[in-house]
């Protein structure tokens, strides 16, 4: 084998130095670095093999992978291999040539790159993790009130709110204000008011919102967070922990909520109202709801003909009041709690409910397919 001359070891290094430039800038370590990669759909590396690259066991390192650092952080191949290497290449070349739509208040000379990023818990506005959630948020979910969920038109089970966050000293503070549907003295809107403050977690991945309402109630909103480059958040689901709104039953209850920095048309409201329900991946629903799909559009039957040849289960949905009036026959009072356990035991019912990448990005795919987040230069596509 040839062996490497002083010259390929010079060059060797530049390139290890520039990249842990370029993971301290965008918050990543050896190993996530290669996994982020991977996100972008780039050609990466194994794990194993770039950690002997960076702890300087080999000298040699993929090209194609170099490549791949190019295209995900925007940045030439003669600036990263260059002893002069400058990270920050690509917001001088979004500048320049989206000078007129790009972010205004990005600020090259002030940029505080030298921010700790080894932090568990962030709170801090400055933070170049947090700055690009720093914004008005319009939410939506679905009411907590059941009365308000019977109605045919999901649009109109919708509650619609704002979700504030914005500095507040060293902190970051949220503000979550949510339409009643009902209107004060003056006929004018009333809202519920929570407020409290905003944690972002690197190490999970996630950003939480801890509020509370003057009145004495707690709210928990807690949202999937990803490296952003230089766009401010565009949308996200998120999963809430609260208490039911009736006034007569307030139970704790979870649900989802959506987050856009566009406001949601009216008539795109039942869009993203079946995101908004407690979905999984495995998708249930009967036999008239399946053929109602069918006849939206030829397409559609085409698939749903296709997706009955598969022989899907067919499922029964009985309601628990129903099983306590058939039961006063056949079992003892005492014993109809232990029956509606065992069938639950029976019955399929997730254990959990997870808010995805994917289903980040199905529900933004479809917003964007109506026209929304088409201002952004740059986009997060995790």
């Amino acid at each position: 084998m040839r062996a490497i001359t002083h010259e390929q070891q010079e060059v060797a290094k530049a390139i290890r130095k520039n990249l842990y430039v370029l993971m301290k800038r965008h918050h990543l370590n050896v190993s996530k670095f290669c996994v982020y990669i991977e996100t972008q759909k780039e050609p990466s590396m194994d794990r194993s093999t770039f950690t002997k690259f960076m702890n300087g066991t080999t000298d040699t390192i993929n090209v194609a992978f170099l490549l791949s650092c190019c295209h995900v952080f925007g940045i030439s191949l003669n600036n990263l291999v260059s002893p002069r290497f400058d990270p920050d290449e690509n917001y001088k070349w979004i500048q320049e040539k989206y000078g007129d739509v790009a972010e205004k208040h990005i600020d090259l000379e002030s940029r505080d790159f030298d921010y700790p990023v080894n932090e568990i818990f962030i709170e801090n506005p400055d933070s170049p993790l947090m700055k690009k959630y720093i914004q008005t948020y319009y939410c939506y979910y679905f009411s907590t009130v059941a009365d308000e969920n019977k109605t045919d038109k999901m649009q109109e089970s919708l509650i619609s709110g704002k979700l504030i966050i914005e500095p507040d000293g060293r902190r970051c503070k949220a503000r979550l204000e949510v339409n009643t549907k009902m209107v004060n003295e003056k006929g004018m809107p009333k809202y519920k008011v929570y407020k409290g403050y905003v944690v972002l977690c690197p190490s999970i991945q996630s950003i939480h919102c801890i509020l509370t309402l003057a009145e004495g109630e707690f709210c928990f909103i807690i949202f999937r967070h990803s490296h952003l480059n230089f766009s401010k958040q565009e949308c996200r689901l998120a999963e809430i922990l609260s208490t039911s709104s009736e006034p007569d039953n307030r139970y704790p209850i979870v649900h989802r909520m959506f987050l856009s920095n566009e406001e949601i048309k009216k008539e795109d409201l039942e869009i993203i109202a079946p995101h908004l329900k407690l979905n999984s991946t495995e998708i249930f629903v009967n036999e008239a709801s399946l053929q109602e799909l069918a006849e939206e559009s030829e397409d559609y039957n085409l698939v749903v003909q296709e997706i009955l040849k598969t022989n899907p289960e067919y499922m029964y949905c009985i309601k628990e009041n129903t099983i306590k009036d058939i039961s006063k026959g056949h079992l003892a009072e005492e014993d109809l709690s232990m029956f509606i356990t065992k069938l639950r035991n029976y019955s399929l019912a997730k254990r959990y409910n997870k808010i995805s990448r994917k289903a980040d990005k199905t529900i933004r795919d479809v917003l964007r397919q109506r026209g929304y987040f088409q201002k952004q230069v740059l986009v997060d596509e995790n």
